[in-house]
């Protein structure tokens, strides 16, 4: 019966533990002491009439520990053979050496349920290894032997390998096993190597103790070729430690070489999973020109960091490509560097199908953001300030590759695929340097000033600044490239302001001049004599350009004209105002006089459109509106569409990840949100005439 009863409550995962129900069986007491060995009556026999007493254990028992005794602290004497250990307790037990040597050996497994603490302190050497089903098993200190056995299942729970807070890099190679639908939890030391090959479909969750938690040892990846399940990073927070960060080092064996596609050398461990960053949580790397395929990854807000190599050097270089799984991502961390240096390089290589949306305003990505596949927006809203914007470098965009937004990129731009201004909606991107810009300049945009110093009434010094940064940005439109420009009205239409020059190229790819595509949007409002200044540059790189082509919309009477404009008039002058103030120094004829002298921007190319619509063929001004609310809500949302059946809903979280879908065809939809977490979430409602992107916070 008994055989019967553990059968039941263990399940079938124990197939593989041959002699699990051994003939004896032994209840942990501690009725006499704390010692686990043949001679001390510390045990119960449950096959006994006799098993209210006390009695020894015997070799090859299986040994079970519960919540029906106090006696927590035991101490193994010697070898003890145990067929297998069975842990089914909330209470938290220590299995420590009464003396050196001690060992548990066996052909069981060691098996963990309920919510307490298996502390080992003893050499688990069971051939089975360790199964955890909750709460945790770990090992006592640095020092201590391997608890877990020849392997470990996490069925849930926790495994804890974080046994230091020194620099002593303690190396944890245990196989572990993670089976689908299931989560297995790591806890993992500061300074630690962990390289356990991994195999199944269940998901793992890390907590990372510090900036040294290696991910396989140094310059080896760990072997997750059998493992498909996803991964999150948290903090693991030890009391009195600070660490510079919480995260995980990546390792790898391969130096990375770029190619017009993927490159070589690309470590693929995190290639086929997704990768989520918990709040304040880094990922870095390893020295070396090294590169990491993750295929989607997810940060929680702007407080994660994505770096490079995790000290100050001038020579590794360190790349990401991300997106390989085809997913939309909304991400708010940040990308740069972990050093006080700008010289630690660190890239991103956008590719896949999805579009990710870096919302973050302060981004680094000193190696550059080339776009391969997909779209990448930048929506950082930092159009002035002393902050990086949504790169802080170069942007590379590749033939299939889009790059667009409503933020500011703070880096030249080469566009050999699509350039599209703009969210899915109307906007202005804008190409500009803000690096230690000041709030002064409405662009956000280098300007100069002075002031001078008179000591005296005959002596002087005059100290003069820039503020704003030093670089030009230039945006390149190559040969074949194609920029998207949506129109609306004449106060509302997609625009790029670039900074530098813009260049329409004179590549030699017969792929025909850079087009510039105008569409018109959903419900469009156009006026005869309509102007709509589309590109706007501080001048055109005339030697290096060749012109470009231009596919109007067709629209039932209106015609097109366009306008390329260079001048050398300043055509926005901004007025830069200062307060002189005078200081009181130690010589009494001391005063202060403050000279400003601002080097505008100049703006003088412009690409302008003019539409001439016909009498008696006004165009359209009924707009597809598409209404949602209550916004925010508390449970039901409704949608409706003044012109154009819905046929489409997608609730999307604020990782980009879809998390309801539903097909109708209606003007009308109501949706039940009551078992959404409260936070704030984006409604994409498509028509017959277009897409739509809300946000949407729910209460």
């Amino acid at each position: 019966m008994k055989k019967i009863t553990l059968f039941s409550f263990l399940g079938v995962a124990f197939v593989v533990a041959t002699s699990l129900y051994a003939k004896e069986q032994r209840i942990w007491t501690g009725a006499t002491n704390k010692l686990w060995d043949l001679a001390n009556p510390n045990w119960s026999d449950p096959n006994s009439v006799l098993s209210f007493l006390p009695t020894t254990t015997v070799d090859s028992a299986t040994a079970f520990f519960d919540d029906n005794t106090d006696s927590l602290k035991v101490k193994v004497v010697g070898t003890m053979i145990a067929d297998s250990i069975v842990v089914n307790s909330s209470k938290n037990y220590l299995i420590d050496v009464n003396a050196t040597g001690a060992e548990i050996t066996g052909k069981g497994i060691l098996i963990k349920k309920g919510t307490g603490t298996f502390e080992m302190n003893v050499k688990n050497s069971l051939l089975g290894g360790t199964i955890i089903y909750e709460g945790k098993v770990k090992m006592l200190n640095q020092t201590s032997p391997n608890a877990f056995g020849a392997k470990l299942v996490l069925n849930g729970g926790t495994a804890n390998f974080a046994t230091t807070t020194s620099s002593t890099y303690p190396s944890v190679t245990l196989p572990v096993e993670i089976p689908a639908g299931k989560t297995g939890i790591v806890e993992l030391s500061r300074y630690s190597y962990w390289s356990s090959p991994i195999t199944g479909s269940g998901d793992l969750q890390i907590y990372a103790a510090g900036e040294r938690t290696y991910l396989g040892q140094k310059n080896v990846p760990p072997v997750w070729t059998a493992f498909t399940g996803n991964v999150k990073v948290d903090k693991y927070t030890g009391t009195g430690v600070v660490p510079g960060f919480y995260g995980l080092l990546f390792n790898s064996n391969k130096t990375y070489k770029d190619t017009l596609t993927y490159g070589k050398g690309v470590d693929s461990v995190f290639y086929n999973r997704r990768l989520t960053l918990g709040t304040g949580t880094t990922i870095g790397a390893e020295s070396g020109t090294r590169a990491y395929a993750i295929g989607e990854l997810v940060t929680t807000d702007s407080t994660n960091l994505i770096a490079g190599y995790y000290k100050d050097s001038t020579t590794p270089q360190i790349f990401y490509y991300i997106g390989g799984l085809n997913t939309s991502v909304i991400f708010p961390g940040r990308i740069g560097y972990i050093g006080t240096k700008a010289y630690n390089l660190t890239g991103i290589v956008k590719v896949g199908t999805g579009t990710y949306t870096f919302t973050n305003n302060d981004n680094q990505m000193t190696a550059g953001l080339s776009v391969r596949e997909g779209r990448v927006l930048i929506c950082d809203k930092n159009i002035k300030g002393s902050k990086n914007g949504g790169t802080g470098y170069s942007v590379n965009v590749r033939k299939n590759g889009t790059i667009g937004g409503t933020g500011r990129i703070a880096g030249n731009v080469d566009v050999y695929g699509t350039l599209q201004p703009g969210a899915d909606g109307i906007g202005t991107l804008l190409l500009s340097d803000s690096i230690t810009a000041k709030t002064y300049s409405k662009y956000g945009t280098p300007f100069k000033y002075s002031f001078t110093y008179k000591p005296t009434a005959t002596t002087s010094s005059t100290y003069s600044f820039q503020v704003g940064g030093t670089r030009a940005v230039d945006l390149t439109l190559r040969e074949g490239s194609v920029s998207e420009f949506e129109i609306g009205s004449a106060t509302s239409y997609d625009k790029v302001i670039a900074t530098g020059k813009i260049r329409f190229s004179k590549d030699t790819l017969s792929a025909g001049k850079p087009k510039l595509k105008i569409k018109l949007a959903s419900g469009y409002n156009i006026k005869d004599g309509d102007k709509f200044e589309i590109i706007t540059a501080k001048s055109l790189d005339a030697a290096n350009s060749n012109g470009f082509d231009i596919e109007y919309p067709t629209a039932n009477g209106i015609t097109w004209t366009v306008d390329t404009k260079a001048d050398t008039t300043k055509l926005d002058k901004e007025v830069i105002t200062f307060t002189n103030k005078v200081t009181t120094y130690t010589m009494t004829d001391s005063m202060a006089v403050t000279n400003v002298t601002p080097d505008t921007m100049k703006i003088s190319y412009h690409v302008v459109l003019t539409a001439s619509v016909k009498t008696g063929l006004a165009a359209p001004t009924t707009k597809n509106t598409i209404s949602v609310y209550p916004n925010p809500t508390r449970g039901n949302v409704n949608f409706t569409s003044s012109d154009a059946e819905i046929t489409s809903i997608e609730i999307i979280n604020i990782q980009g990840q879809v998390i309801m879908r539903k097909e109708m065809n209606s003007t009308t939809v109501q949706l039940n949100l009551d078992k959404l977490s409260s936070g704030v979430y984006y409604t994409k409602v498509s028509t017959a005439k277009g897409t739509k992107v809300d946000k949407l916070v729910v209460q």
